[in-house]
């Protein structure tokens, strides 16, 4: 990279003291000047033009060009497309029965993801962050008694303070919004993990139904989205979405009958008012050749189980219809969604008896498919694992020792999608055949006009592939048709406070890396 600012005047290679210009003088250069001006711009002429420099004694490393104002403005570009990997993240938290020592864990190490997006290569991820319960409540029934109002929390993010906080930190935001926002001036004081911490120690009295799917679609539901949520999804951001939960989701219809708790023995049509609903109607696991419920019995280690998709009177939502709510919300676009789950394996599938005390009958109960080091267990998630994988994303054991190695990965992750750089690909082609455009990309300075400061990063067909150095890539997933990704490869960070930038317009303004005397 070469350093380039936008104040006024020329720093001389050749030795010779440095000379400001006015507006509209002309002087005459040294012959190095001239011919490094005549092969800049065509091939390998940045690689020509800095040996030539280097060559008149120039201090290479801090090489600062500073073009003569051309009548084109007073610094920074219009024409300079700068990038942000804008992200919204959505951490959806269970907050029902044996959850609250796996909150404590996960919130205690959620730096391990937070300082992968604020270390990305070219800088800070721009964040909103949204937490939310699992609770929507269990279909048509108002069973507060249970825990489980009718629709729960309506999949609002959530803003007040637990565990150890005393004051929200999120009443005072003049949006009135409940999520945390990173850029621009966070709207909220400490650090972030510890204000996520504040909001999301949930403990593990919500209702026993867990339906993080449905609090996820709810909460990003479009026209109807919550007052809470509402600014919190950007068009061009990555949608993030991570889940904490230690059971399979049981997303339920609004009219749904699955939480009937009149129904409370064996012989009855549910069986007992028990989750193990969600299993017996949310499943389908090969038995005897063919996929059918689960038996309402013991069981050892079923195999294939999967979403019951089937059923035309599905008491669960269909795992597919979660997915699709959230791929219309990206136009369909695979690359702008990020789906990951922190929960039960979903093997070893086996179902226990139990018989409770005082209780007239035994009933089915799933039975553990992990158990961590510290007594914490989790049921089969297959439904989140088949959501997660549909959207592209990875499950990780919530029975794991540590979820720092799951929430680098979530992290990277994200860094590596949201980074993504698309641009329009048709610019100007060089004219020697690298198939590449011809255009300038930049480490800009943050605090000044894009294109006015910043560091220079050439193609990397100009420096033989070494690094630091930029290609442009044909990218249609991520981008789009006829759209170009631009990839940076680095040995290190970017520069501290700078941002990515290119510009593919021709080199007629005094802007950066454009040479006019």
């Amino acid at each position: 990279m070469t350093e380039f600012s936008n104040e006024r005047g020329l720093h001389n290679c050749g030795g010779r003291d440095r000379r400001d210009l006015v507006p509209g003088e002309r002087r005459k250069e040294p012959e190095m000047f001239n011919q490094a001006k005549r092969v800049m711009w065509t091939g390998a002429g940045w690689c020509a033009w800095l040996a030539i420099l280097c060559a008149g004694g120039a201090a290479c490393n801090q090489l600062r060009l500073s073009p003569v104002n051309d009548g084109g403005g007073t610094g920074g570009s219009t024409t300079w497309q700068t990038f942000s990997a804008e992200t919204d993240l959505v951490l959806a938290i269970d907050d029902a029965e044996g959850m609250s020592s796996l909150q404590t864990k996960m919130l205690s190490q959620l730096p391990a993801l937070l300082d992968v997006l604020q270390g990305a290569p070219n800088g800070p991820v721009d964040l909103h962050v949204g937490v939310l319960t699992s609770d929507t409540g269990v279909g048509k029934f108002e069973l507060t008694q249970y825990g489980c109002p009718y629709g729960g929390n309506f999949g609002w993010f959530q803003s007040a303070p637990r565990a150890m906080c005393t004051a929200s930190p999120l009443s005072n935001l003049s949006t009135g919004n409940g999520y945390f926002e990173t850029a621009g001036g966070a709207n909220y004081s400490d650090s972030l993990a510890n204000q996520i911490a504040c909001v999301g120690a949930m403990g593990d009295t919500g209702c026993g139904f867990s339906s993080p799917l449905k609090s996820i679609r709810t909460a990003l539901a479009l026209p109807r989205t919550p007052a809470a949520n509402q600014g919190f999804l950007r068009p061009q951001a990555l949608l993030a979405v991570v889940v904490l939960s230690n059971k399979d989701d049981c997303s339920v219809y609004d009219d749904s009958g699955l939480g009937d708790p009149t129904q409370t023995r064996m012989s009855d049509p549910l069986g007992p008012f028990t989750r193990f609903r969600c299993n017996e109607f949310g499943h389908l696991c090969q038995i005897n050749g063919a996929l059918t419920h689960p038996p309402r019995g013991a069981a050892s280690d079923l195999q294939g189980c999967v979403s019951n998709e089937t059923s035309a009177d599905l008491n669960l939502t269909k795992v597919a219809d979660e997915v699709s709510a959230l791929q219309l919300l990206k136009n369909n676009n695979p690359a702008r969604i990020l789906a990951a789950a922190i929960t039960g394996p979903t093997a070893p599938y086996s179902i226990d008896m139990v018989q409770e005390a005082g209780a007239p009958e035994a009933h089915p109960q799933m039975h553990p498919s992990c158990q961590s080091a510290t007594g914490e267990s989790a049921e089969p998630a297959v439904r989140m694992q088949q959501w997660a994988s549909a959207l592209g994303g990875t499950t990780y054991s919530i029975c794991a020792d540590s979820f720092v190695p799951a929430l680098q990965s979530i992290g990277q992750a994200i860094v590596d999608r949201a980074s993504a750089m698309c641009f329009d690909g048709s610019s100007s082609p060089r004219n020697d055949g690298t198939n590449q455009p011809g255009c300038r990309v930049a480490d800009l300075s943050v605090g000044l006009p894009a294109g006015q400061s910043g560091s220079l990063i050439f193609n990397c067909a100009d420096t033989g592939g070494a690094s630091p150095c930029w290609t442009a890539v044909d990218d249609p997933v991520r981008c789009g048709s006829g759209v170009k990704s631009l990839v940076i490869r680095r040995v290190s960070p970017a520069p501290a406070s700078s941002y990515v930038g290119i510009n593919c317009a021709p080199c007629t303004q005094s802007d950066l890396g454009c040479l006019f005397v």
